[in-house]
């Protein structure tokens, strides 16, 4: 696998649910293998991956991140052909069981810039998915972002690539969802010193 994985148990299923990043159709996509002892492992199935209708809705996104003050933090960009590439893919997916579902909450990454590399306008939405068998998955919220970006003039960390976590704390009536935040995640104008946190 690559460098983004996610683990959590099931108690209802009595199993270990791990989720990891291999490559899929457009990019970077997430598979799905399940355990009993944590030893023997079930054959992976590539199950959340990205779309042809997400690259056409990432075309929005990005014109919708482009106008707000999170870019301004980013800028100024680069103005040449390479910059009109673009890809949405998931960079991180957690996958744990609540009550009697499962659910997923992929960071779509969307990129614009020269391809694969750093030189890119480089941002996430963390979506909402859910499933009963661990392979179909339906997209919530009619692919609504489930947790998004702060304002990019708040002073806070989750300007631009969040990650969401593995699984929540349940406190009485409420999930704690504790995620990844940054405030960028790119080589231009220059790196910030105090770039993440953990946010709630």
């Amino acid at each position: 696998s690559f460098d983004e994985h996610n683990l959590s148990y099931d108690p209802l299923g009595k199993q270990y649910v791990l989720s990891f990043k291999k490559t899929g159709t457009y990019g970077r996509a997430h598979m799905i293998s399940t355990s009993t002892d944590f030893q023997h492992w079930s054959e992976p199935e590539m199950v959340i991956q990205a779309d042809a209708l997400d690259q056409e809705l990432g075309r929005l996104h990005i014109e919708e991140f482009l106008q707000s003050s999170n870019a301004d933090y980013l800028k100024p960009l680069p103005n040449n052909p390479d910059w009109h590439w673009q890809n949405v893919d998931i960079y991180n997916t957690g996958v744990f069981r609540y009550e009697g579902i499962f659910v997923a909450l992929p960071a779509m990454y969307y990129s614009k810039g020269a391809r694969w590399t750093s030189h890119t306008l480089r941002f996430t939405r963390i979506e909402l998915w859910c499933s009963r068998d661990l392979s179909e998955w339906d997209r919530v919220a009619n692919r609504q972002a489930f947790i998004t970006w702060s304002p990019g003039n708040s002073g806070a960390y989750d300007l631009n690539k969040n990650l969401g976590p593995s699984y929540p704390l349940v406190r009485d009536d409420e999930l704690w969802l504790y995620y990844s935040g940054r405030k960028e995640q790119s080589v231009f104008p220059e790196p910030d010193p105090d770039p993440a946190a953990v946010c709630l």
